[in-house]
């Protein structure tokens, strides 16, 4: 159904002096994508036609690759600001989560016809590249809302207050690695049905046998820890997994935790992370179905069942409305935040 593998090309260009300083200042001074792109065009000719200047190496300098990652990391910077540039002025709250399959692509054109335009903008400035989409979770955690991040310290003061500082540094790298490790098997165990070949090591024994509740009916797996991005809205993440669910084609989301989430409300964003990640699969150039519901499985630390969360196509839609006036927001803040510096 899908064959999703891309390839993420990084922009590696080089350092041009003071001339590329000074494109950058008028672009920051100016909004740089509302001039005649002919100019635009004969700017950058002028500073890619400078050489390089040769930069004399003390003991004290850094080395090669550390000046070339922060060259990177600052072209990155850089191009993510000027995206917000652009994008910031678009509207998108509209934008449909489903692709019928009579949808006309000039239609969403015409609605759209602001982001289309900007995505065209985007496009001659070489910034509809992957490694400048910001990721799901980054979004969600640059827009999140006062009352979640007032809860979020709270927890975290009070785990830190229980285990120390050191130990509370620990504990995020051990359930990070757990993660990696529980998903990791469940990806194995979708594609062998063999458990004999998991690594089920004491850090995730009980969240497997909660796990073990719902794995069964799980059938035709499509896609399992893959690579999206939504080709209009500019934004990538990893679906944990794609596939067949009480006769439905749905798209799972594993979790794991200590508390119980009997509720809708227990569970924060979770729902905007899946939904956000649907709307890039419905776009993916090579998928002719659309997804229109979502299972979000909790596994808990104790063993007991898992808690199953199953979105169906209006509830989708409720929270695509909310992910999208994130997106906003996100590229909102960081235009905003190139205004004042």
């Amino acid at each position: 159904m899908w064959s999703l593998k891309r390839s993420c090309v990084l922009v590696t260009n080089p350092i041009y002096g003071h001339k590329w300083q000074q494109l950058n200042q008028l672009s920051a001074k100016t909004n740089i994508f509302r001039f005649n792109s002919i100019f635009v065009n004969q700017l950058i000719r002028n500073v890619t036609q400078t050489k390089p200047s040769v930069v004399a190496l003390s003991a004290r300098s850094v080395s090669t690759t550390e000046t070339t990652t922060k060259t990177k990391s600052a072209l990155k910077s850089e191009s993510q600001l000027k995206l917000a540039q652009i994008l910031s002025n678009c509207r998108i709250d509209s934008f449909p989560l489903f692709r019928d399959k009579d949808m006309d692509s000039k239609q969403l054109e015409t609605d759209f016809k602001h982001l289309f335009e900007s995505m065209k903008r985007c496009e001659e400035n070489q910034l509809n590249q992957l490694v400048y989409y910001p990721s799901v979770t980054a979004i969600l955690s640059t827009t999140m809302s006062v009352q979640s991040l007032v809860a979020l310290d709270k927890w975290k003061k009070l785990k830190i207050s229980q285990i120390g500082e050191q130990g509370f540094r620990d504990y995020q790298k051990n359930i990070l690695s757990r993660g990696k490790l529980l998903h990791l098997n469940i990806k194995n165990f979708l594609q062998t049905r063999d458990e004999s070949s998991l690594t089920l090591n004491e850090s995730i024994e009980k969240l497997w046998t909660s796990l073990s509740h719902v794995l069964p009916d799980i059938r035709d797996v499509q896609l399992c820890e893959t690579a999206v991005s939504h080709p209009f809205l500019y934004y990538k993440g990893i679906v944990d997994c794609v596939a067949f669910y009480s006769g439905k084609l749905v798209i799972f989301e594993w979790k794991t935790s200590e508390k119980q989430k009997p509720t809708l409300k227990d569970i924060y964003d979770n729902p905007l992370q899946a939904v956000a990640y649907m709307g890039a699969l419905n776009y993916a150039p090579d998928n002719c179905q659309s997804i229109k519901e979502v299972v979000l499985v909790y596994a808990y630390e104790d063993g007991s069942k898992c808690q199953i969360h199953h979105l169906n196509s209006e509830q989708c839609v409720k929270y695509w409305g909310q992910w999208l006036a994130r997106v906003k927001a996100y590229w909102d803040l960081i235009a905003f935040k190139s205004t004042t510096g």
